[in-house]
């Protein structure tokens, strides 16, 4: 994987931790990343049943509220897809570890569902 894909892996992640912190009535995050074929998936859970969060529009003088829409962004320049569980407390995304199988990322992976539940191996206070 390049530098430059690395980079905006690491700030996808950095994001969806630090929403969950942000936005989260628990006191607990839990964070998952596996690689799974020709793919790495993320997960972090914030343990807090919410509605789901969606990315939305801010001022050009804003300070905050662009958090999911850089991730929608960087996930999309991955070739890969993102969204929440239906109860909204796991935000997951899903991305090639190649530039060639970007093409097959948007087949396998759907926006908006997680695909199994989540065990959360770390956790950060």
């Amino acid at each position: 994987m390049s530098a430059a894909r690395v980079e905006s892996a690491e700030v996808v992640i950095s994001e969806l931790i630090s929403n969950a912190f942000l936005h989260a009535r628990s006191t607990t995050v839990g964070l998952r990343l596996r690689h799974v074929d020709s793919q790495v998936r993320l997960e972090v859970n914030d343990h807090s049943p919410s509605d789901v969060p969606r990315p939305k529009q801010v001022g050009p003088d804003e300070e905050s509220g662009r958090g999911l829409w850089l991730v929608d962004a960087l996930v999309d320049e991955l070739g890969g897809s993102w969204g929440f569980t239906d109860d909204g407390t796991v935000a997951w995304c899903v991305f090639p570890l190649d530039l060639r199988s970007v093409g097959d990322s948007r087949s396998q992976a759907s926006h908006g569902r997680a695909t199994e539940p989540v065990e959360p191996e770390f956790r950060a206070r």
